[in-house]
């Protein structure tokens, strides 16, 4: 992958928050350090970055939120807020212990808890 200084904004913008950004976000954010860039060169570099496993896209619902913490954590998603919160849960004994009750080969896992966070409580 090419470095470009509008992939290196985006990357950083990413990785300096855990508010798990949409695209929007980012490209509102990207707009304040480079003017020019478009909608479009955000959604690009985001799937380059992806691909290259310097970030993860995560689905809520109908919306895709990025994430630049790429080691292994699972998530909470407000039903009120929305927000998403990272949480720092081990499941490898229970991705073990399904491992050896399936014929698959489990690559990788994902773990979404739902509710209401302290804040909307």
């Amino acid at each position: 992958m090419r470095y470009s200084p509008q992939r290196k904004v985006i990357l950083d913008t990413v990785r300096n928050t855990t508010k798990h950004p949409t695209a929007q976000d980012i490209f509102e954010q990207a707009r304040m350090n480079i003017p020019s860039i478009s909608l479009a060169t955000v959604y690009r570099d985001l799937g380059q970055l992806i691909q290259n496993n310097m970030i993860r896209a995560i689905q809520t619902g109908n919306t895709v939120r990025y994430d630049g913490n790429i080691t292994e954590h699972q998530h909470f998603q407000c039903s009120e807020c929305n927000q998403l919160f990272d949480l720092d849960v081990s499941l490898k004994e229970f991705v073990f212990d399904l491992k050896t009750k399936f014929e698959h080969k489990v690559m990788s896992y994902e773990l979404m808890l739902n509710g209401i966070c302290h804040n909307c409580q």
